[in-house]
């Protein structure tokens, strides 16, 4: 009988300890499935940050490549704009050495016809047979020293419509010059890595 009940109590004692194995390992297995499942969401919202931000970084890199090839293009554009006005500045500049030369060659003329019409008044107080001659002569010179004089007029009239277009062209080829470094800078800063951006705006990676 006594054998019986200690046979009977150890059983309970270890029914006891089972129960008690039962609950830590039930305990346990709880903690691990909450475990499993913080990580699951974990991982869940890791993997839609990550969807994002390579969808982000994809319509960046999108972006960036439309717009370095609209500032190419408008570099493009400015390139030809400035050929254009370049090679109408140098045919200005040839047409305003001609006319110059020209207006040398008049004013040259003009000198030698009032040579010309001072000497032929010399003549005809010295000569007065001769004198309607010189007179119908001295008149001639006088209307093609007018004539003259008004051509010299207008080529310098000509000369400073020149002196005033080739000084805006000036204005206008500085002005694209300007707006092809302003544009170069612009693809230069939007060629920089996306760090040093991101570090200039204050925004963290």
């Amino acid at each position: 009988i006594d054998s019986d009940k200690r046979a009977r109590e150890c059983l309970e004692n270890r029914s006891r300890e089972l129960q008690c194995l039962l609950s830590t390992s039930t305990s346990e297995r709880d903690v691990a499935c909450d475990e499993r499942d913080n990580l699951a969401k974990s991982n869940a919202n890791l993997l839609a940050k990550s969807r994002k931000l390579s969808n982000e970084r994809d319509i960046a890199l999108r972006e960036k490549e439309m717009t370095r090839l609209k500032l190419d293009k408008i570099a493009a554009s400015f390139e030809a704009d400035y050929e254009t006005v370049r090679a109408k500045t140098e045919t200005l500049l040839r047409e305003k050495n001609d006319l110059q030369g020209k207006i040398t060659f008049l004013e040259a003329s003009k000198a030698s016809v009032e040579n010309n019409a001072d000497r032929i008044l010399q003549r005809d107080n010295a000569i007065a047979g001769q004198h309607d001659r010189l007179k119908t002569s001295f008149k001639m010179q006088t209307m093609k020293l007018a004539e003259l004089q008004d051509e010299v007029n207008q080529l310098v009239k000509r000369l400073a419509q020149l002196k005033e277009e080739n000084f805006q062209l000036s204005r206008e080829n500085r002005s694209l010059k300007d707006n092809i470094c302003s544009q170069a800078s612009e693809v230069q800063y939007l060629d920089e890595p996306s760090s040093k951006k991101r570090a200039v705006f204050g925004f963290r990676k």
